[in-house]
């Protein structure tokens, strides 16, 4: 379990990065130049507690590039219509890099609340292509995954065969 760990932390790192020059105004061509500054990255409530830690992480290596979290309400509605009002305040807005949901990069791309990001600087291979899929609007990638659901189905063969049920397919 350490090695995911370890590896979602270097992930997050990488998207909070690449997120945060490409939020600054740099174009997706341009790679991440001195002056970033602090950067604010706006998710849902951190349930797990995981991210704080990722960043406190982050923030003690990189003094001059510290990224503080807001969380914002659990439900994934409101979190949604902070977010909305946020970009359309334009560059004023309080919020750096966003942890969207799945089904919102075409929304927030469309709306050019977002800017694309370059596939080349991440490794995009490694990742289910499904996955891939939903941070790409317009064939350019606007987002990087860093957790995905999955869905599990489980079943007790015993109990399927005594009950003379074949597994579900």
């Amino acid at each position: 379990m350490r090695w995911i760990h370890a590896a979602g932390r270097g992930l997050l790192v990488l998207i909070v990065v690449m997120t945060g020059y490409v939020a600054s105004g740099a174009s997706a061509d341009e790679g991440p130049g001195d002056g970033r500054g602090p950067l604010t990255l706006a998710t849902a409530g951190d349930l797990t507690g995981y991210l704080g830690s990722v960043l406190d992480g982050w923030n003690r290596t990189h003094p001059g590039e510290e990224v503080t979290l807001v969380e914002l309400p659990d439900s994934a509605d409101e979190t949604r219509a902070q977010m909305i009002t946020d970009l359309r305040a334009g560059e004023g807005g309080r919020f750096d890099v966003l942890n969207i949901d799945v089904s919102w990069t075409s929304e927030f791309a469309a709306a050019g609340w977002i800017r694309p990001l370059p596939r080349d600087r991440f490794p995009l291979d490694t990742f289910l292509p499904r996955v891939v899929d939903t941070a790409t609007y317009d064939d350019r990638l606007y987002a990087v995954p860093y957790v995905t659901n999955a869905g599990l189905l489980l079943y007790r063969k015993d109990v399927l065969d005594e009950a003379g049920v074949p597994p579900p397919r």
